[in-house]
């Protein structure tokens, strides 16, 4: 529970944070456990680090952690059924692996506990500085793709890893947790209201993907299982898509939201909906594309991507070992 109260979280309600976090509604608890755990009121904005020692004692209070874990033993025991319906367990379990966005292997810490399998890796897309203190081993545990141990503040992907994420999900809502129906077990996803957008988004987002590799197959056939691309060159013209937008970027995703429940922010806007000025969009360069009226009326025009930054790019394919322009 300690754990729990220090991964980050933004500025909002306590009453607002419990059930995303810890599974239990504000009113569950006992009258006045928030002002003796430190808080100036019983449902106070709270803010992180600031609070994170008032959080901790809150959730070590005999009473509200008693809540917590009832909540959490029976989810727990519904995951890891779920988890042995299909066949993940034991010494499967042991030889598989954890597959995620990253960053920093919380969740990796949590299955390896709720599984009993602690020496369980994981392949990240990116990790972030400090892994560590939550994978140990995480030298040879774990693994990212794009990029390993990122220092905070230092690269464009975390300036912009809420788009990064969005362009990962499917169309189904954030996981909550498993539960029985019908006698059968099933996952419960978030039903946010306001995230269609998002999955229409995402829906022909990946469509575009299947697209694009289908047309690199019918051009190249078995010639592209021997390209060999480097992870930041694989990501090149996206990561300069997000720090050099066109106004076509900024139109496509607006009104797109990141769901950040877990940090109790709820559902934000990568680039808010035109016309909506109180909204504040995650994505500061597509949203001022928005904001100017000169490339606002370019919008409907289609792109043109600096012909030397693709170039490099595509020269990173390779065939036999030898370099091939695509």
């Amino acid at each position: 529970l300690k754990d729990r109260s220090n991964i980050p979280f933004s500025s909002c309600l306590l009453s607002e944070l419990l059930p995303q976090r810890f599974s239990i509604e504000w009113s569950a608890l006992p009258t006045g456990a928030a002002r003796r755990s430190g808080f100036a009121s019983d449902d106070p904005t709270i803010s992180w680090p600031n609070d994170c020692d008032a959080l901790a004692s809150l959730v070590a209070d005999p009473a509200v952690g008693r809540i917590i874990l009832e909540a959490a033993s029976g989810e727990a025991e519904a995951l890891r059924a779920w988890y042995s319906a299909e066949g993940f367990v034991g010494d499967r379990a042991r030889r598989g692996a954890l597959v995620d966005i990253g960053h920093r292997g919380s969740l990796q810490k949590a299955l390896r506990r709720v599984l009993e399998t602690p020496e369980l890796p994981a392949y990240y897309f990116v990790t972030y500085d400090k892994i560590e203190e939550n994978v140990p081993d995480a030298a040879t545990a774990t693994a990212g793709w794009l990029a390993d141990r990122l220092p905070r503040n230092a690269s464009s992907y975390r300036r912009h890893f809420a788009l990064y994420e969005t362009v990962f999900l499917n169309e189904a809502g954030s996981f909550v947790k498993i539960v029985e129906e019908g006698g059968s077990l099933r996952p419960e996803f978030l039903d946010a209201e306001g995230d269609e957008t998002r999955r229409a988004f995402s829906r022909h987002c990946h469509a575009g993907v299947m697209d694009f590799c289908k047309d690199v197959i019918a051009a190249f056939g078995d010639a592209v299982l021997e390209f060999q691309l480097r992870p930041d060159d694989a990501a090149l013209a996206f990561a300069a898509m997000l720090d050099h937008p066109y106004p076509l970027d900024a139109k496509v995703w607006t009104g797109v939201v990141f769901e950040d429940h877990y940090s109790g922010r709820g559902l934000r806007h990568i680039v808010p909906a035109m016309g909506t000025p109180e909204q504040r969009g995650l994505w500061k360069q597509g949203a001022a594309q928005l904001s100017d009226q000169t490339a606002l009326a370019k919008a409907g025009s289609e792109p043109r991507r600096n012909a030397g930054l693709l170039n490099r790019l595509l020269r990173r394919g390779r065939t036999a070992g030898t370099a091939k322009t695509l």
